[in-house]
This record gives C-alpha cells, structure tokens and sequence, in this order.
C-alpha cells in the first residue's frame, strides 16, 4: 500500500525490501553502491539514490509526483524482472561456482 520505499541509505546494499518493492512497481529511495551491484546483477538497480538528510528530503519532495513516481516504479519493475528472476539467479549462481571449482 506504500507509494515509496525509504531503505537502507548507509550500506550501499539491500535486503528484500528494496527488491519487493520495485517487483511491485514502487520506487526505491535509498543508497546503492555501483560496485557492489554491477558485478552481481550487470547493473546498478534503478533506485533514487539518496544519503544525507537534505538528499532524502529532495527525493521525498520529488516523488510526490505520481507521474515520476510511476515512472520509476516501472523502471524498478523492469530491472527486478531482469536481473534477479529465479532462472536469472540461479544460472549466475552456477557460473560463480564453476569459476571458483575451477569446471
């Protein structure tokens, strides 16, 4: 029932929440760190990037417009579908294991 998602501003990581959110077409306000992403995933997720106080408070600002709202909810959507399906996953998972056994 939430509009926008506020997670996880010091990390530069996820848990759950950020990933179900987007699956559900609800922007993600939070701090992603490309490098720990784009080794993963192929990309940096489509999350609006926020850490300090004021930062967090322009995107709140921002996002009270339901088009642009909208509009990242869909790109978030997008990359979910993309880059963490099941098959996804699990076919990375395997490349990850025959690099370090060495297949």
């Amino acid at each position: 029932m939430a509009d926008v998602v506020f997670d996880q501003f010091v990390f530069g990581a996820f848990g759950t929440t950020a990933p179900e959110a987007m699956s559900c077409g609800k922007p993600v306000v939070g701090y992603a760190d490309s490098g720990m992403w784009e080794k993963w995933h192929g990309s940096l997720p489509p999350v609006v990037n926020a850490q300090s106080v004021d930062e967090i408070y322009r995107r709140m600002v921002e996002l009270e417009d339901e088009d642009l709202r909208r509009k990242r909810g869909e790109k978030g959507r997008r990359w979910v579908a993309e880059t963490c399906e099941m098959k996804v996953v699990a076919k990375r998972q395997l490349q990850t294991f025959r690099e370090v056994l060495l297949l």
